[in-house]
């Protein structure tokens, strides 16, 4: 999908209803399903928050970016994930603190990103995240400046992601 389509279909993005927790819940694992709001909340989870970045490549094709975590001794070593973290004391808010992520992380600069929409908060047990995911867009294409806690970068396609043979 080239990032112009991308882009007109932002309108529609907006509109759509969050499904929240039940709707995460419908392709969960069993042990993720017994947690409750109340019973997420009686964790006192860390507030943090995520970027799901969307940008042109060069060749004017829509991109998501994907980072794989560094090595370190935790839960989140090696893990695949969007750029984000914890929200700290300097952070006015969530949307704050993942444009302030991606921006220590991958180098995105917080005022060249356009936050589209905030979508439903997910609960990570290991951790005891309570994570919001933010869906901005770039309109170049970045040039990316990996911090020490990115082992590596992943673009994907919109389109790989959309292409019903790839399931």
């Amino acid at each position: 999908m080239d990032f112009n389509s991308f882009l007109a279909h932002i309108p529609k993005l907006k509109a759509l209803p969050l499904g929240g927790l039940p709707s995460q819940f419908k392709m969960a694992p069993e042990i993720r399903k017994q947690y409750s709001l109340r019973d997420i909340q009686k964790k006192n989870p860390k507030e943090s928050a995520v970027l799901a970045l969307f940008y042109p490549d060069a060749l004017n094709n829509t991109n998501l970016l994907l980072m794989l975590r560094a090595s370190y001794n935790g839960v989140h070593s090696a893990q695949i994930s969007f750029p984000g973290g914890k929200k700290e004391e300097g952070d006015s808010n969530l949307m704050h603190t993942a444009l302030r992520e991606a921006e220590e992380e991958v180098g995105v600069l917080r005022n060249d990103v356009k936050i589209i929409r905030e979508l439903t908060k997910t609960y990570i047990p290991p951790s005891n995240f309570w994570v919001t995911p933010y869906i901005g867009t770039l309109e170049m294409t970045p040039s990316f400046r990996m911090n020490n806690e990115v082992e590596k970068l992943i673009e994907v396609r919109v389109t790989d992601l959309l292409n019903e043979a790839a399931l």
